[in-house]
């Protein structure tokens, strides 16, 4: 039985402490690596150390010893999740004591593949193929960050993505839906916090898209007026005109 966590007094562990790696064992199974360091924080050294991947309904908690020196207590293969795109991360550090206290919880850590080698690169809206039945693609907020959700049925559903009808058919509505996730369901306008999903979106608008910081969400008009300047941002930077008319003229 998964024990109750007390989460009184828990100290926050930095995305710049926790790196999870994606391998493959030797079987072709999907696996992980963890890099955790936890020297800079006033943990107990025989605290225990806890290592949860998730997505949506999916879950599994590997056991990484004491905080003194967090390891893998067993093969840390990702038995319970088909694919391994958007799969997250939680690091707990919990009390030796039994009692559960939690001390310690880096959370929304992403899981980074091939040539990732830092946060930096992990794609704001991983793409996961799932059971859709008839649609061809959706947006899920059932986890702590968007997944845009291809149907299974497409063959190749990875080059299906990056086919240039796609991108522009469906990349600024999905780009629409999370900005208005984010500002106007959330009511979320923090553009500080990079360990929060929704501040990296909305760092992602000011940044790159060198759209103005966005407006209290409590003010709808302006909130839409933001978005529709932030997808068409989007649109004119990316060249989304240009790559659905050379395809549509291909295609005449």
């Amino acid at each position: 039985m998964l024990r109750t966590l007390n989460y009184t007094g828990r100290e926050r562990i930095f995305r710049k402490d926790v790196s999870i790696q994606l391998r493959r064992t030797d079987a072709g199974a999907h696996s992980f690596d963890a890099d955790l360091q936890l020297s800079g924080y006033s943990l107990p050294a025989e605290a225990h150390v806890y290592v949860e991947a998730y997505r949506q309904t999916n879950w599994m908690r590997f056991d990484f010893g004491s905080a003194n020196s967090p390891r893998p207590q067993s093969d840390c293969i990702l038995s319970q999740f088909d694919t391994p795109e958007g799969v997250l991360f939680r690091v707990r550090v919990t009390s030796a004591d039994g009692s559960g206290l939690l001390l310690a919880e880096a959370d929304a850590v992403p899981l980074l593949t091939g040539e990732q080698t830092s946060q930096e690169k992990v794609p704001l809206l991983p793409v996961k193929p799932d059971d859709l039945g008839h649609e061809v693609w959706r947006l899920d907020f059932s986890d702590d960050r968007p997944l845009l959700l291809v149907n299974r049925r497409i063959e190749d559903s990875r080059a299906f993505t990056r086919n240039p009808f796609f991108v522009a058919m469906v990349l600024p509505d999905a780009l629409r839906q999370v900005l208005i996730r984010i500002l106007c369901i959330d009511k979320h306008d923090d553009t500080e916090d990079p360990d929060d999903w929704r501040s990296r979106w909305l760092m992602f608008a000011t940044t790159v898209l060198n759209t103005p910081t966005p407006p209290e969400p409590r003010v709808q008009p302006e909130v839409q007026d933001w978005i529709d300047a932030a997808v068409e941002s989007f649109c004119r930077r990316f060249h989304m005109m240009d790559r659905f008319n050379n395809i549509w003229s291909s295609e005449a």
